[in-house]
């Protein structure tokens, strides 16, 4: 049996479901998304059909306005 990752190992001690960006952007991660926090960044990823986990995008926090 593989030692696959899940959403729920990501990061994300604030609970974040959505994140507003100061281009006006507002994402929100749908049921196989979620967020991996860091300091100055923060990641969007997404479970593939497959079992892999992806990372989509990564974005500073001094782009983020604020978290849902």
């Amino acid at each position: 049996m593989k030692n696959e990752l899940e959403l729920t190992d990501l990061h994300n001690p604030k609970q974040i479901e959505a994140v507003l960006f100061t281009d006006g952007n507002l994402v929100e991660t749908s049921e196989n998304q979620g967020w991996q926090e860091y300091p100055k960044s923060i990641e969007l990823w997404e479970k593939l059909e497959d079992g892999r986990l992806l990372r989509v995008k990564r974005w500073l926090s001094k782009s983020i306005v604020a978290y849902y």
